[in-house]
């Protein structure tokens, strides 16, 4: 109950330019919002919880696929289709083309057997009856011009039949046609009186057999007839030539009833392609199949169903990956609204004109007095001005500040890459950073720092009251610790001042017992010894609450800084000349390589930080030697303090400059300091616009280096070496 209740009414949501939905809405699309989900608040108007665990292929995914797959089976059966129809086309359209040949062949045939029966019939118009007996030479005369075998028939209506050429096998076809003939009505045209039978001989040949009467006088004297074998006709060289491609089947239209003419009837059954012949006196019908029938797939159909299977899949599979692509859109979408919606700070993202593309509700809780605003598509620039109109911006104040505010604020908006911090009207306050993105938009993000700037303000009057504490305690300190000092001076002069001087008149007279001198004696230098002790503590606790005033105005800031021309060389050896009894009494070298070098910086702080670095040096150096130099590099003047002393950890380094740091180690612990040297001195030299860096190997000792501005026009020198005080 707790889970529903948080995922119905606590989850927060993102706004999302594409549409509204959650974890159990998404996939009604845009605008579709679940039945149990409250009201239309900014909270529900983006991609809530989701479940990376399912498949990434949903259901309208997988119908789509599937119908994807139906659709290109029936594209492919279509394609193949037309790709047979197409070839099969092609291939009636080459059998008719070739059978043309073939028909043209036969026509020629029989067009020169009508040309020779039209011949023989006029000529013997002309001669008969008179002379019949020439009947020879004009069929032979026929017969030399028609090429091929052929016979001539002429049969008088009362007269025997005359002949010419190769005999068909039984003349009473011939003349019992003819006698058919003379029983017609001569009246009849004389397209209708020449007929084109074929016709068998008594021993199996066909013959293709004209017939023509021969008139006379008006008056049909006889008949004509001429007879060539069917074979000669069918097996000229272009039916030779295509016999062994098609099956070829001729047919007499004018006797559909009948036997064919050439071929097996079979062919009528397979789709012929049909070609009619061009007779005058007769139609007959070429019909044509390839040999073996018409094909059942074109060639070369595998190869082509496995090309359409390559690119339906591929394309299927780039359908797969494309899906693919987009659930892993989706889910990244719904992992960053997951992302942004856990930040605590306020986030949106604008694109490049300035329009809202996504805010997460972080950023409408802050913004509360202008949230129903916040909207996928609104101009920054209008929700700005809305505000300020509803007071969300104290600061903007009225009238023509607060359009100057708007328009400061937009401008800085548009630039990016500014950072402040927002009073509003709740009394929070709000750090606005704008960063600037590779296309043009921007990404604004809103962290609510109230807490956090209260906090560093108590920090800061903690820090200013530490440091006044400290300021007046270290003066309080430093007040009696000089008449501590002074008076310690004093008593180490007691033998020269009155008091002193009159016990010492006292006790060298000569009445003075020997052993009063000598206890006398003994008192003064008790008290000497004594006073050189305090003294010292004395010098050490004054240097300590130095140092502590010089921190305190360090982080105060109100540390004076007099910037002017310095010699390097006479200051380094004026603090030689002060660490020279020091070095002597460790029996360490310390030596000085200065030029002419002149640097800008304060002096006495210059002279502070060297002396730090040299005291440090020897401090911590046991045998060896301390080396300072300096050089120009550039336009600065490096100074360097180097030693070979334990050397510094490569851990340590980053921690030597922090305040009260002391290096752990059994020098460092035997050596008092409060810790603060080097961080005064890096701050004095950054103060001078300089620095200090430190090198070091620990077991071969440091180089503490000073780089400071150089003097303008200084030009490099070799440095000179001082000579080293032993």
């Amino acid at each position: 109950m707790i889970e529903r209740l948080r995922r119905r009414q606590l989850l927060p949501r993102l706004r999302w330019p594409w549409g509204r939905g959650d974890a159990t809405g998404r996939a009604a699309g845009r605008g579709s919002q679940p039945s149990e989900a409250p009201a239309a608040t900014p909270r529900n108007l983006a991609f809530g919880h989701h479940d990376d665990t399912r498949g990434w292929l949903t259901l309208p995914q997988v119908l789509v696929l599937a119908g994807y797959c139906a659709l290109a089976v029936v594209i492919t059966g279509v394609i193949g289709q037309l790709s047979y129809e197409s070839y099969l086309q092609s291939l009636r359209l080459r059998a008719t083309v070739e059978l043309t040949e073939v028909r043209e062949a036969i026509e020629s045939e029989v067009f020169s057997t009508l040309l020779a029966l039209h011949e023989l019939s006029g000529r013997m118009s002309e001669i008969a009856p008179e002379n019949v007996e020439d009947f020879a030479t004009i069929a032979g005369s026929i017969d030399n011009r028609v090429p091929g075998p052929i016979s001539l028939y002429v049969t008088p209506t009362d007269g025997p039949t005359s002949s010419y050429g190769q005999p068909v096998d039984t003349r009473s076809a011939i003349t019992g046609t003819s006698e058919g003939y003379l029983a017609e009505d001569a009246s009849l045209p004389m397209n209708d009186l020449v007929r084109v039978d074929v016709e068998r001989g008594e021993s199996g040949p066909r013959y293709v057999v004209a017939r023509r009467p021969i008139f006379v006088d008006g008056g049909i004297w006889g008949m004509a007839a001429v007879a060539r074998n069917l074979s000669y006709f069918v097996l000229t060289n272009e039916f030779n030539e295509h016999a062994e491609d098609y099956d070829l089947l001729i047919l007499d239209e004018t006797d559909p009833a009948g036997p064919p003419i050439y071929g097996d009837p079979a062919v009528l059954t397979q789709d012929p392609v049909a070609l009619i012949f061009d007779f005058p006196y007769d139609a007959w019908r070429l019909l044509s199949v390839p040999t073996g029938g018409w094909p059942g797939n074109a060639p070369h159909y595998l190869r082509d169903y496995g090309l359409m299977a390559l690119v339906f899949t591929t394309i299927f599979g780039g359908l797969i990956y494309m899906i693919y692509l987009s659930e892993m859109r989706r889910r990244a979408q719904l992992r960053l609204s997951d992302a942004l919606e856990s930040l605590d700070d306020g986030f949106s993202m604008f694109d490049r004109e300035g329009r809202l593309i996504m805010a997460n509700s972080r950023f409408g809780e802050i913004y509360d007095r202008m949230e129903d605003l916040i909207r996928p598509g609104v101009d920054f620039e209008t929700v700005l001005r809305e505000g300020v109109r509803r007071g969300q911006f104290p600061e903007a104040g009225t009238g023509p500040e607060a359009r100057t505010y708007v328009a400061g604020r937009a401008a800085r908006f548009r630039e990016g890459g500014h950072t402040s911090v927002q009073r509003l009207a709740n009394g929070r306050r709000i750090r606005a950073k704008d960063h600037r993105m590779s296309d043009g938009g921007m990404v604004s993000l809103r962290t609510d720092v109230t807490e956090l700037e209260r906090a560093t303000e108590e920090a800061e009057a903690a820090n200013t009251a530490k440091t006044r504490f400290i300021n007046v305690l270290s003066h309080e300190l430093r007040t009696p610790l000089t008449v501590i000092l002074g008076n310690v001076g004093l008593t180490l002069n007691l033998r020269r001042f009155g008091p002193g001087q009159a016990l010492c008149s006292a006790v060298e007279d000569e009445s003075t017992p020997p052993n009063v001198r000598e206890a006398t004696d003994a008192l003064f230098r008790h008290l000497e010894t004594s006073m050189k002790t305090l003294e010292r503590s004395g010098q050490h606790l004054l240097g300590l609450i130095n140092e502590m005033l010089d921190f305190a105005k360090i982080e105060s800031g109100t540390v004076p800084i007099t910037l002017t021309l310095c010699p390097v060389r006479p200051l380094l050896l004026e603090i030689e000349e002060q660490m020279r009894p020091l070095a002597q009494a460790k029996n360490i070298a310390l030596r000085i390589h200065a030029g002419d070098e002149v640097v800008v910086a304060d002096r006495v702080r210059l002279t502070q930080i060297i002396f730090n670095l040299i005291g440090n040096a020897l401090k911590f150096t046991e045998d060896g030697s301390v080396t300072v130099t300096s050089r120009v590099d550039g336009g600065r003047v490096r100074i360097a303090v180097t030693d070979t002393g334990p050397g510094i950890a490569e851990t340590e380094l980053a921690s030597v400059f922090k305040a009260f740091h002391q290096v752990d180690s059994s020098y460092t612990r035997a050596s008092k300091g409060t810790g603060l040297g080097l961080a005064i001195s890096h701050a004095l030299a950054e103060a001078m616009d300089g620095s200090l860096d430190l090198r070091s190997t620990l077991g071969e000792g440091s180089t503490f280096e000073v780089s400071l501005p150089a003097a303008r026009g200084m030009a490099k020198r070799e440095p000179a070496e001082q000579n080293p005080a032993a």
